[in-house]
């Protein structure tokens, strides 16, 4: 609402000394920061009435701005919707106190109180809802969103004002020049002074106290400038015509200000403008004083109007932009910091132009300077053994011809010194919107170490299995022997039958099954044994755990008949699992064996162990070994997997380390417990096989 006069009439215009209270720092949800909130609003709106007051070009019953409803709008902008009663507390007691002595009657003044509030419900509301932001400014679409709010709010208010005043008898104008006198005033308002007000209570004085010296003799020079220009066109008889070019001299320090210092440059600068022309205009002189004082008000009006949101939008795209440009300056320097932190050589490579860019340490661990490194794709592939060079390329090739983004390799890349160590290289291929690749970045890792790593826990595990050999021995002589001791007995039995005159044809044929038989269960011995002794690599397949604890077991079954342990085993329904044949079976003899030395201090008969196979949790399969012996000493139970460590007398510590490594490398754990009642439990899981899984899943 705007103090709105009878025409003749005019109202005491003495301004009360006040200002603007700084926004209070202190969290709003404490009954200090609250009254201390309705006491800021409340200065600022009996400051903002009388200097409205004072803005009025009488004989024109409307105000120029009516910062009131500005400072109301900024308000609850600033605070959260259910502090906005404090904007109520503060303001209406202004309000009452700046209407009231002017002479107006107390139900206008209620009916205005009313109004203003209405508008800056309304403002807030829609920047709130369309924009979910209470910092209207940091963006043009919000800027733009910022504005439209304040049009629709000055708009629909201007019905609710202009209708008081006529239903209170207030002065003689129609109501539709009240309305658009009104609109245009309220929408002015809010444009030039709510993003100062909510710049400025946001942390306006914080960024002027961490402003350089450089940033403040800018901002002095620029508002030097802009004063004497703005005087000379707004305050001087130099520019009198009406709607003279000279209105534009100011805009090049607008822009500087919008520029240069952002929303808070931007906001500042359009309010000193916006005073200096209403000053110049209320007293006739200037750019835009030279009409009727009614004219004058609306040019000043629409000046400020289309010049405001220009300003406010460029000031927020520039801040936009620096704040998107140190963003990626910060990306570009965590970026830097861990390509300098890591050992990898990352490249880049323009597949338009075929320029290489190289991470600052490029190849240096590999002895090659940025220098003999190369620019070129040429260069680069010089670096690659022979041998390799074409398996390497191919897969960046096939990912290129198929449309993928992504490939890995392996290959012997060329030292300085001429050897050659292993890389991994990873790759990610960069394409435009039509698809076509355009750019290559690539990683490389030094792999030599890990390889030299693997192949030392292949031959470990190598070494494991033989130790195993030498503990079987007796065993696989028990389980060839039986089957070669019964072919013998058959011959024997057939020759016998063969010097019979008529020797029965069908008991002769049942003698060869029999060798049959006994010839395949001593070939599986001797295949079960080359596996275990062979030099090999992982060799994954799906296979049941039950029949790998079954092989396990006709093995060691000798063997604990002669150790007196009694083997007691359980297998449930359990699916069948991905993973190394051997190595299962060589992690299972392994925890046998260590739980039969754990109870030869045991008594005879006492001697038991049990095996175990059944589903585990998370799609694994669980097989345990329980013993009966002395335990796992408390503070030994976390270290008893790790290299080199052993309770026996004799043990070397590689045997439950190694079969660690091998779970691990299946996608399995492997833990030991010690039982309540004497004794402990070693269990590991393994991976049970997708389609299973799948299977499993459907029928639960």
């Amino acid at each position: 609402m705007h103090a709105v006069h009878p025409i003749g009439a005019v109202p005491g215009t003495d301004p009360a000394r006040a200002a603007f209270g700084a926004w209070p720092s202190v969290s709003p949800g404490e009954p200090a920061a609250g009254w201390l909130v309705s006491l800021a609003v409340f200065a600022a709106y009996l400051f903002g009435a009388k200097l409205g007051l004072a803005l009025t070009f009488l004989p024109n019953p409307v105000s120029v701005l009516w910062p009131p409803n500005a400072i109301l709008f900024a308000a609850l902008l600033l605070l959260p919707a259910r502090r906005w009663w404090l904007v109520v507390a503060g303001a209406f007691p202004a309000h009452l106190l700046a209407e009231l002595n002017d002479g107006f009657p107390a139900t206008l003044v209620l009916c205005w109180f009313v109004s203003n509030m209405t508008e800056a419900l309304i403002g807030a509301s829609c920047v709130r809802f369309f924009g979910g932001t209470r910092r209207p400014f940091d963006k043009p679409l919000h800027v733009i969103g910022f504005v439209l709010a304040a049009l629709c709010a000055a708009l629909l208010s201007s019905f609710l004002d202009s209708a008081f005043v006529k239903l209170n008898g207030w002065g003689e104008a129609d109501y539709w020049d009240l309305w658009a006198a009104r609109s245009l005033s309220n929408v002015t308002t809010s444009v030039v002074l709510v993003p100062l007000i909510v710049t400025f209570a946001s942390g306006g004085p914080q960024a002027l106290r961490r402003a350089n010296r450089a940033h403040m003799v800018e901002a002095f020079l620029l508002l030097i400038g802009l004063f004497v220009v703005a005087t000379l066109v707004f305050n001087s008889e130099l520019a009198a015509s009406a709607l003279p070019a000279e209105i534009y001299i100011p805009l090049p320090f607008l822009l500087w200000a919008a520029y240069r210092f952002g929303t808070p440059g931007a906001s500042f600068t359009i309010a000193l403008i916006a005073g200096m022309a209403i000053v110049g205009s209320s007293q006739g002189v200037g750019a835009l004083g030279s009409q009727l004082p009614i004219e004058n008000a609306r040019a000043v009006q629409l000046f400020l109007l289309f010049i405001a949101p220009t300003l406010l939008c460029f000031a927020s795209a520039m801040e936009e932009r620096r704040r998107a440009e140190a963003l990626l300056r910060q990306s570009d320097k965590r970026f830097h910091v861990m390509l300098e932190a890591t050992r990898d050589a990352v490249y880049e490579r323009d597949l338009v132009t075929g320029a290489m860019w190289w991470s600052r340490s490029a190849l240096a661990q590999f002895g090659h300077s940025r220098s003999t490194v190369g620019h070129d794709i040429r260069d680069w592939c010089e670096l690659i053994h022979p041998d390799d060079r074409e398996a390497a390329l191919q897969q960046q090739y096939r990912a290129l011809a198929d449309g993928g983004r992504h490939w890995e390799a392996e290959f012997r890349l060329r030292r300085a010194d001429g050897t050659h160590a292993l890389v991994g290289e990873q790759g990610f291929v960069v394409r435009d919107a039509e698809g076509k690749a355009v750019q290559i970045i690539g990683r490389l890792t030094d792999i030599t170490d890990r390889r030299d790593a693997d192949d030392l826990d292949q031959k470990l595990a190598h070494a494991s299995r033989l130790t195993l050999m030498g503990e079987l021995a007796a065993s696989i002589a028990h389980e060839i022997n039986q089957p070669m001791s019964a072919i013998l007995s058959n011959v024997d039995s057939a020759e016998m039958l063969l010097a019979q005159k008529d020797y029965p044809v069908e008991e002769l044929r049942q003698i060869l099954e029999d060798i049959r038989g006994d010839d395949l269960r001593a070939s599986e011995v001797i295949r079960h044994i080359r596996g275990l002794a062979g030099k090999r690599g992982p060799d994954f397949e799906i296979f049941d755990p039950k029949e790998v604890v079954g092989a396990v077991m006709r093995v060691v079954s000798p063997i604990a008949r002669r150790r007196a342990v009694s083997v007691t085993v359980a297998l449930g329904n359990v699916p069948r699992v991905w993973g190394d044949r051997i190595h299962v079976q060589q992690v299972l003899l392994n925890l046998i064996f260590n739980g039969m030395d754990a109870m030869d201090d045991v008594p005879n008969g006492q001697r038991e162990l049990f095996v175990a196979a059944a589903r585990g949790s998370d799609g694994m399969v669980e097989i345990s070994v329980r013993d009966r012996g002395h335990g796992v000493e408390p503070g030994k139970l976390d270290r008893i997997f790790d290299s080199f460590f052993t309770t026996k007398a004799e043990g070397m510590g590689l045997g439950l380390s190694i079969a660690r490594s091998l779970l691990q490398s299946h996608g399995g754990r492997i833990w030991v417990e010690n039982n309540p009642d004497g004794g402990a439990t070693f269990r590991f899981t393994l991976r049970v096989d997708q389609r299973e899984r799948s299977w499993l899943a459907a029928a639960e």
